[in-house]
């Protein structure tokens, strides 16, 4: 399932802001950011619009160009999308001028590694836990809905249900987030 949306792509590298489609899919997303771990972040200014920002996980980890969103600091590209109540992504609901109001340039930055803990540099084996819908999930692996909840049923797939958001992990879920990992 490979479905193309509007997003816009914010990037402090050379302090652009551009609207794009993309393709909803992990290693699509990957390729734009420049990462290989993705996580989604949202701030008052965009839950207001109904949008959010997909980040490097990572980002603040190396050195890197940041911008700000009201009041934190971002690091690397980021693309934004907009989101609806069940977490599937939808184009972005935000025009560059709005985007623009919102940004500010931070430059570049070098990461202090005397003050990067082994807490911070070494994963938790609870990280993997993700917190958003099965449609989305579904979405960004490329699997139908249905497969992944025969996952789930079988076991293969953990998964506990706060409301619409589902909290999903195991070693299978990996497989279908992480296939290189």
């Amino acid at each position: 399932m490979k479905m193309k949306i509007k997003g816009i792509i914010i990037n402090p590298n050379n302090k652009t802001i551009t609207e794009s489609s993309v393709t909803v899919n992990l290693q699509s997303l990957y390729k734009i950011i420049g990462c290989k771990r993705i996580e989604a972040f949202c701030s008052p200014s965009l839950n207001a619009k109904d949008c959010f920002l997909y980040v490097d996980a990572a980002g603040l980890l190396k050195d890197n160009f940041y911008f700000k969103v009201d009041d934190t600091h971002i690091a690397g590209t980021a693309i934004l999308f907009g989101g609806n109540k069940s977490g599937i992504d939808e184009s972005a609901k935000m025009s560059i001028d709005e985007v623009r109001r919102i940004v500010s340039w931070q430059g570049f930055q070098k990461v202090d590694s005397q003050r990067c803990t082994s807490q911070l540099v070494q994963p938790n084996v609870d990280s993997k836990e993700v917190h958003f819908s099965i449609q989305f999930v579904s979405l960004i692996a490329g699997i139908e809905i249905e497969d992944l909840e025969k996952m789930i049923a079988d076991g293969k797939v953990i998964a506990k249900q706060n409301g619409n958001t589902w909290h999903l992990s195991g070693t299978e879920f990996e497989k279908l987030l992480y296939p290189e990992s």
